[in-house]
């Protein structure tokens, strides 16, 4: 824990925050939170290195993205103050910005806004704690804010006041829906009810004596989202999305663990559409995300009244400039004779989904601008018209998408190959598949290449390639987002496939041979990864 305040032996610098400042330049993320929930050795406690290193990894990335959490005071002690005081205030402003404790009041948080301005720290970057398991069991100690109906339910109260303050919000715990409630149903109904204010089941199954619990008052005028600032998805130049969710699919020893075969990988997730999946208030059209394989599913219920406008269902928020040619593509499955269109927000153009019910099928429209002044995409919607009779009672599937492109048009693209495939035993359980891809100039183990200037995003780690498919054996183990995959119980030779999937899911290049694995050398500690 004391190399934290080791300073390097030509005093440049401090070693640890040099070096976390180039793990998340590597592999792309924004920042750091910074936990420290034990004392340093007296012999090693030194405020002002710990200031030091704080300055040091903050200046290395964008404001507010090195958060220091509540818990070390300036005096070495582990004290939860719950809001900015004098013994946490210096860290906070070495970091740029504080996660406080979960345990504070309208009147803590208001003056922790006075004493953020008085030390010249933006508000916006306290960020006051909520802790989602405040209404986990009855018997639970933990609080937050509002007194004893805070979190859960309940959290998105506590952001709404903390929005009136003015200060930002640090939610802990939100997967508490999964975690409390016994039936997947309730679990995504809860959820859904957190961030969106949609009215929760009639009944709940939880193991608390009083399930009124959970509705608390205000939970649907006030929900997370109600104060959330939503950013437009993708780039200027390129959307794309297939609905992956934050899991990957397990088998075999890597079961244990998992939920229904599922694991947790935010590195797997793609764009998902914004939580409100329901058409404007309504309750008769709705989308819902699926797995295996990954998909928006649309669907109508029996309408509460006549409509004799389309009703849209709105997916994305975009800013997307039609300077030059887009093609826009949107692959599908309709299972019913609806009238449906995709809708390019901002261009007032409509795509019709349109082909053989249960084929999948693929729409590529060119767009450009017309001269009209409408020069940006700023969304995309789903448009359905009541065409279709659904019984009383009953849901409707309508159809569902699987992909959805935007990105410029180009006539000729870079060729890749995948090169120099290398299957290394690391111990007697685990090898390590590692790999390098060319492109017909150079051989790159980390990208070094040039863009190919087709709009599409490049990885300073994989270049043109988002992710890579691992097959073994002829049977898919997973994805990988580097340049090596660990894999566990091989034989010494094993049948390996490689498949580089690009930024708009389209697959680049593949590597198909027998490897056998190469014996490791030395201990496990001599080996860094390829």
């Amino acid at each position: 824990m004391s190399r934290i305040l080791q300073q390097s032996p030509s005093n440049s610098g401090y070693t640890l925050a040099s070096q976390l400042s180039r793990i998340a330049d590597f592999y792309g993320f924004d920042g750091w939170l910074i936990n420290v929930e034990k004392t340093f050795p007296i012999a090693d406690w030194n405020f002002s290195k710990l200031e030091g290193f704080l300055k040091q990894l903050s200046a290395s990335s964008d404001p507010g993205c090195v958060i220091w959490y509540d818990s070390l005071t300036v005096k070495n002690r582990i004290e939860y103050q719950n809001a900015l005081t004098e013994q946490n205030i210096i860290l906070a402003k070495a970091a740029g910005s504080v996660l406080t404790n979960y345990v504070w009041t309208e009147d803590t948080a208001t003056k922790s806004r006075i004493a953020a301005l008085r030390h010249d720290i933006d508000p916006a970057n306290v960020l006051c704690g909520i802790d989602v398991w405040a209404q986990g069991s009855e018997c639970s100690r933990r609080k937050t804010y509002p007194k004893d109906i805070g979190g859960g339910t309940g959290t998105g109260l506590g952001v709404s006041k903390l929005a009136e303050v003015g200060l930002g919000a640090g939610i802990f715990a939100p997967a508490w829906p999964y975690e409390h409630f016994a039936s997947l149903s309730d679990s995504q109904d809860v959820d859904r009810s957190m961030w969106t204010g949609s009215a929760l089941p009639k009944s709940l199954d939880c193991e608390c004596a009083s399930k009124r619990r959970h509705f608390v008052e205000g939970y649907r005028a006030h929900p997370i989202l109600e104060r959330a600032r939503e950013h437009p998805a993708g780039s200027k130049t390129f959307f794309y999305t297939d609905f992956t969710q934050a899991f990957t699919i397990q088998s075999g020893h890597e079961l244990r663990g998992s939920i229904n075969g599922l694991r947790a990988s935010l590195a797997s997730q793609s764009i998902t559409p914004r939580c409100i999946s329901r058409a404007r208030d309504r309750d008769d059209i709705f989308g819902r995300l699926e797995s295996c394989p990954s998909r928006l599913s649309l669907y109508a219920r029996t309408p509460q009244a006549e409509y004799t406008k389309p009703r849209e269902l709105s997916l994305f928020r975009l800013s997307i400039l039609v300077s030059e040619r887009l093609l826009v593509s949107i692959t599908y499955q309709k299972f019913a004779a609806a009238d449906l269109w995709l809708r390019l927000d901002g261009l007032d153009i409509r795509i019709p989904i349109v082909g053989r019910s249960h084929e999948q099928n693929t729409v590529i429209e060119q767009i450009q601008a017309d001269g009209s002044g409408r020069t940006h995409l700023t969304g995309l919607s789903l448009l359905f018209y009541d065409n279709v009779k659904v019984a009383v009672g009953d849901t409707l599937l309508l159809a569902d998408i699987m992909q959805i492109c935007v990105r410029q048009e180009y006539h000729a693209a870079r060729s890749y190959t995948l090169s120099e495939v290398v299957l290394q035993e690391i111990d007697e359980v685990t090898s390590c598949l590692s790999w390098k891809f060319d492109d017909g100039e150079e051989v790159h183990d980390v990208s070094h290449a040039s863009r190919d200037g087709d709009g599409l995003p490049h990885s300073n780690m994989t270049g043109p390639f988002s992710f890579f498919i691992i097959d073994v054996n002829g049977a898919e183990v997973g994805r990988a987002y580097a340049l090596d995959f660990l894999l566990q119980d091989l034989d010494d030779e094993s049948k390996i496939q490689i498949k580089g999937v690009g930024f708009d899911g389209k697959v680049i290049c593949a590597y198909s041979g027998r490897l056998r694995k190469r014996r490791r050398q030395g201990s496990m500690e001599s080996w860094h990864g390829a």
